[in-house]
């Protein structure tokens, strides 16, 4: 959806709401509560979409911080 949002000259956020918390709740179940979605299925994001504001570079290979990658074994 976001590379989709992307070629239409959209832009997208990704939200987490997967192990995020208020102090009241966590965030998939008031998510989840909104939007009526029953318990069985869990909410691992909402993404907003819309037009852009400003255009943004993408990150470049150095700004990577190598230490969190791992291949094939942690």
């Amino acid at each position: 959806m976001q590379l989709m949002a992307e070629d239409l000259d959209l832009g997208t956020v990704w939200i987490q709401m997967r192990k995020r918390f208020s102090q009241t709740d966590d965030s998939e179940n008031a998510v989840r509560k909104v939007l009526n979605i029953p318990e069985k299925y869990g909410v691992l994001c909402i993404l907003a979409i819309g037009y852009k504001n400003e255009n943004r570079n993408p990150y470049s290979q150095n700004d990577i911080d190598k230490s969190r990658v791992h291949y094939g074994k942690f």
